[in-house]
């Protein structure tokens, strides 16, 4: 079951230059009038950023988590709370940390919302660039009433760690109780050479989609070995050998988040794991689609189904 959101906000700086003109001079013979010379004062351009502590994200247009094309439902936070038709929303902690590995620290911001009876707490990414901070597409994990639980958001050598615990179909557990599946990802932001756009990643050695992802795939699981990506990017393949792939979940339930040029799929593969009590473990990953250029059929491999963990 896969969550992805995508929304950016960018906000505007203006730097002013100032010109300081010479004088004439005048010599003691003959009059003459000298060409002014253009002297510039130092810059008063804003400082680069230096830390997104600097930045007040309470007072801020943000995108709306939860809508995956990130290009409708602003929301208008004062003070650190908003509404709009259906939902409220509120600013809660914020988490910094370097998350692309630029030097400068970024946010993970907790954007709480209400509607009704419904309750969410989302992980959403800002980063800090030459000239203004951006909301990342995208959220990495979110809490829901009766459903995923963050128990804790820390700063990580590449970026944060994030520990939660998810619902499972196999086991029934009370509301007011974590789900039975913990799950710690080391997770960050990306950016690609001639792609202006951020993407959430995992950090760990094998990579793969950074942002919200349930273990339990799915699906009919397809034998094949083919190219996975962290990102919709042609630049993120993930390092896989080939005899690491087991294949991947495909079908109407195991179908994930396109991109809107049809391209890209998310989806969960299947990577063999000898530590797992099932002999493999699950990823979110970006899978070419049939319109891909990058597309291929696969190698057929053999491996062994069961019940996914992650």
């Amino acid at each position: 079951m896969i969550n992805a959101s995508r929304g950016v906000k960018i906000f505007s700086m203006v730097a002013t230059v100032g010109l300081l003109a010479a004088g004439c001079s005048e010599p003691k013979t003959e009059l003459k009038t000298l060409t002014p010379t253009v002297v510039p004062t130092p810059s008063e351009e804003q400082p680069e950023i230096k830390s997104l502590r600097d930045v007040d994200l309470g007072n801020a247009i943000w995108i709306d988590p939860m809508l995956f094309d990130g290009k409708t439902s602003k929301i208008h936070l004062k003070d650190s709370k908003g509404n709009d038709e259906f939902s409220s929303y509120e600013l809660g902690k914020i988490v910094y940390s370097d998350l692309n590995g630029d030097g400068v620290e970024d946010a993970v911001a907790e954007l709480k919302s209400t509607s009704g009876n419904a309750y969410w707490e989302h992980y959403v990414a800002w980063v800090a660039t030459d000239d203004d901070p951006v909301q990342v597409p995208g959220e990495f994990a979110y809490t829901h009433n009766c459903g995923s639980t963050v128990t804790n958001v820390e700063p990580a050598t590449d970026g944060i760690k994030i520990t939660e615990y998810l619902r499972s179909d196999f086991q029934n557990t009370a509301c007011s109780e974590n789900g039975p599946l913990k799950q710690v990802r080391t997770v960050g932001v990306e950016q690609y050479a001639d792609d202006d756009q951020y993407y959430l990643v995992r950090k760990d050695t094998l990579g793969g989609y950074g942002g919200y992802c349930h273990p339990e795939g799915k699906g009919d699981t397809i034998a094949v070995s083919i190219p996975v990506y962290s990102a919709p990017n042609a630049k993120s393949k993930m390092p896989l050998e080939r005899q690491a792939m087991m294949g991947y979940l495909a079908g109407p339930d195991a179908a994930g988040e396109t991109t809107e040029d049809g391209q890209w799929m998310l989806g969960t593969v299947l990577i063999s794991d000898d530590k797992s009590e099932t002999g493999m473990q699950t990823r979110c990953a970006w899978m070419p689609t049939a319109k891909n250029p990058l597309y291929t059929e696969g190698e057929a491999v053999s491996g062994n189904n069961g019940q996914l963990a992650g």
